[in-house]
């Protein structure tokens, strides 16, 4: 670390602690945690510490050094259930970042979920200063009502022990400050600062372009995306193709595209590496987004960074956004998403630079600043 101690630009060293981080069954899951760790080592000395209990047979400790700056630690714990196994999982942990760490600045603490009492944990036993970030829309009003009483008794305490506290969007933060008298500022997801440098789409040409990046659960209703593309399929408007990229089994969709005669109009691509992920959005000209609930939603970000235009329900950032750029569906009606989707068709829609300036806002640097400033304040 650097060693001028009194500049505001000495580098720091972070401890980020998530429950959300890809792993071998989940290559997107949180991957935009790992993606701000890689941003923010490019300033900061930053250990990852995240507990996967996805593939392990046995506990263990794993560091991998992404780069100079960034160590990822994984504890692989077992997935079995009982407050035992789980207490050994975080001392474990907290005692590995203890022994090989012992000199870290702050701990920024993302994403609760199921590791809240982690975080309680390694802020009380490395005694240094916690700020809290939340990405899930388990925070929102309804869904955190059906979280157990222990798990929202410890949320409520992370809250108020965090000495700064974040969400990913307004509506997000106006959930949280429901449960706490602190107050919630909001810093949203960012889009790498050098996919601004790479080009945007150009005019579509005869075929359409769709685009679907992301999860395939209930709450993302991909299935309504499909009912939009059969009433487009029986109004006779084939024009169109269709990608769709996720991590999650696509049998199912892709049986119902057969059964249907959809199949020549549907492309379903399993993990595509983030770093690629930029050629996906720059061969497609519309993004399409049917969630019932977002927090964020950092792939339209992505999507409006390369021009194309996006057909979205109003969710996440885009919630009361006018930007004649976007299209917004009701949410829950295929027919009302058939419409924008056949319209864009129509008028070959894109939205080009104009796009991308809008997302300006979400560019890694404007983002990692706002964090500077909190790191700063908190640490006097």
């Amino acid at each position: 670390m650097k060693e001028d101690q009194n500049s505001s630009s000495k580098q720091l060293h972070i401890l980020l602690l998530t429950s959300w981080f890809p792993n071998e069954k989940e290559p997107y899951l949180g991957n935009f945690i790992e993606q701000f760790a890689l941003a923010l080592s490019k300033r900061h000395q930053v250990t990852l510490l995240y507990n996967d209990f996805s593939t392990a047979k046995k506990y263990g400790m794993v560091d991998y050094h992404y780069n100079e700056n960034l160590t990822v630690c994984r504890a692989f714990i077992p997935a079995r259930k009982g407050i035992f196994y789980k207490y050994v999982a975080h001392k474990m942990g907290v005692d590995w970042v203890k022994k090989h760490f012992p000199r870290v600045d702050l701990i920024h603490a993302c994403v609760a979920a199921r590791d809240s009492w982690h975080f309680l944990r390694a802020q009380k036993e490395l005694s240094r200063p916690m700020i809290y970030t939340e990405h899930g829309s388990y925070m929102l009003e309804k869904q955190f009502s059906k979280l157990s009483y222990f798990k929202k008794k410890r949320i409520k305490k992370l809250l108020e022990m965090s000495y700064e506290r974040t969400a990913v969007s307004e509506r997000l933060a106006e959930s949280m400050e429901k449960l706490t008298n602190r107050n919630v500022s909001v810093i949203g997801n960012f889009v790498p600062t050098d996919w601004f440098q790479q080009g945007v789409i150009s005019t579509p040409d005869d075929t359409y372009n769709f685009l679907h990046i992301s999860t395939l659960d209930d709450n993302k209703n991909f299935q309504g995306i499909l009912d939009a593309c059969l009433i487009l399929k029986e109004k006779g408007i084939l024009n169109w193709h269709f990608t769709v990229v996720s991590e999650e089994n696509f049998v199912q969709f892709n049986s119902w595209c057969v059964n249907n005669d959809l199949s020549n109009q549907f492309t379903f691509e399993s993990h595509v590496p983030y770093d690629k992920l930029p050629e996906k959005y720059l061969v497609n000209d519309c993004f399409v987004l049917n969630s019932h609930a977002e927090t964020f939603s950092i792939v339209n970000a992505e999507a409006l960074c390369f021009g194309l235009h996006l057909i979205t329900t109003p969710v996440g950032f885009l919630s009361n956004d006018k930007s004649k750029y976007i299209d917004k569906t009701t949410i829950n009606s295929p027919d009302d998403l058939a419409l924008k989707m056949e319209l864009a068709i129509k008028e070959k829609k894109y939205s080009g630079i104009k796009g991308r300036v809008f997302a300006e806002q979400f560019k890694e640097d404007t983002i990692l600043d706002q964090y500077e400033k909190l790191y700063r304040k908190v640490l006097g």
